[in-house]
């Protein structure tokens, strides 16, 4: 090995110690010698360099020390090449600082490039805190640039990160080119995070498509949901159960269907009870019904062309109006006139199913039809051209009953 002492070049050949002065096995030469007869040259032992202010230039590419490299008080070592080794598993190199004080560098290393005066530095910085932090720095010839700080609770500070030379964090703090998480997400509060920002502006553009394996999407909300609140555009906006387009192979496609579940307890175990809205496509004209099924069965739907259809009963003020069969039932008056589609083409009762009393005050008709075919005089059948009269057969609180006859049996 060569050192540089006061100018001269030491060939150390035995051991090293600098502060009580120990040097043995050593020669000294005035004049400077070539780089290439210092080279490969070996300092074994202990080697303490701590009192040593400054080492302009060393040739040494090899230092073998048996003991811990101290380098405290050390201003500036140059090496050409510098290699610690070969039994370094358990050795040290120690910058040291002794004296108190608060923020202070402790020691640094730098790799320097001379060609255009690059520098990168690894920095020891003691903290306002008492703590020392690990930084590593960037100089390009004009300023020093913070690359990184590691500090004693292991939190790293960088400008950006890049995995796979593809930037993931940028200098901004945001999250950019990563593909996809392999784990749970969990805010690190119950209702603290969000993602996006109405009041910023800061909203997600789109989310193209979810897909989940689970058959549940579970937001666990305790809370009313309201969508749309805060657009100022919300009456033209819309949520829409949509589906893949059809196709010469399927010219049908029905939407998919909002389904509400609901449970009940059978008096041994939970059980469940389905309510499902969904669009049913009917034909290519296009015709289509929405339809409301219980617990699969439809009960109730409307088409497209505004027909309402209904299995059950139908109510008003859960009063039926029209029960299932289609019989119009619960109906407190009449508010209006009732007039046939078309005329002389609808009637009230029949031969079979008559009204028991009808009550009007004017009775306004064309021809008047009574249901019995035979005189209750004669017995024998009307026949066209008769000249009938009506004959009294009761009077009771309803009123006068009257039956038809012939007008010839009266005067009999």
């Amino acid at each position: 090995m060569a050192m540089v002492i006061n100018g001269r070049y030491a060939l150390i050949n035995g051991r090293l110690k600098v502060g009580t002065v120990e040097i043995t096995n050593y020669s000294i030469k005035n004049e400077d010698l070539a780089d290439d007869a210092v080279d490969e040259r070996v300092i074994k032992d202990n080697i303490d360099l701590s009192t040593i202010g400054v080492i302009a230039k060393t040739k040494t590419s090899l230092i073998t020390p048996d003991a811990d490299l101290n380098l405290s008080g050390f201003k500036l070592l140059d090496v050409g090449g510098l290699t610690i080794g070969p039994d370094t598993a358990t050795r040290t190199i120690a910058f040291q600082r002794n004296s108190g004080g608060d923020v202070a560098d402790i020691g640094y290393l730098n790799f320097i490039d001379t060609y255009d005066d690059q520098k990168y530095q690894i920095k020891t910085l003691r903290g306002s805190d008492g703590k020392l932090s690990l930084k590593f720095m960037y100089y390009d010839g004009s300023s020093w640039y913070t690359r990184f700080t590691l500090d004693h609770l292991g939190n790293l500070d960088v400008a950006s990160l890049k995995i796979g030379g593809t930037t993931v964090i940028d200098s901004s703090k945001n999250l950019v080119g990563v593909n996809a998480f392999a784990q749970d997400l969990y805010p690190d509060g119950d209702g603290t995070r969000r993602i996006g920002h109405w009041g910023n502006n800061l909203r997600l553009y789109s989310i193209a498509t979810m897909r989940v394996r689970t058959a549940f999407i579970n937001p666990d909300i305790d809370q009313d949901i309201s969508v749309f609140t805060n657009s100022p555009n919300a009456p033209s906006r819309v949520f829409t159960f949509d589906t893949i387009p059809a196709d010469d192979t399927n010219t049908l496609r029905d939407s998919p269907a909002l389904q509400f579940r609901g449970r009940y307890w059978d008096g041994s175990q939970d059980q469940s009870l389905y309510a499902r809205i969904q669009l049913i496509m009917l034909d290519t004209s296009p015709t289509a019904k929405l339809s409301i099924k219980f617990a699969g069965n439809e009960k109730v739907y409307i088409k497209s062309d505004g027909t309402l259809n209904i299995v059950g009963d139908f109510q008003i003020g859960d009063t039926t109006v029209i029960d299932s069969s289609r019989n119009l039932v619960g109906v407190s008056s009449l508010a209006q006139d009732l007039l046939p589609d078309a005329d002389n083409t609808r009637s009230i009762g029949s031969s079979s199913a008559r009204l028991a009393n009808v009550y009007a005050v004017n009775v306004v008709t064309g021809d008047i039809v009574f249901q019995e075919r035979k005189c209750a005089i004669c017995g024998r059948e009307f026949k066209e051209g008769d000249i009938v009269v009506l004959k009294v057969t009761k009077v009771d609180e309803k009123g006068t009953h009257c039956v038809p006859v012939h007008l010839s049996c009266t005067q009999e």
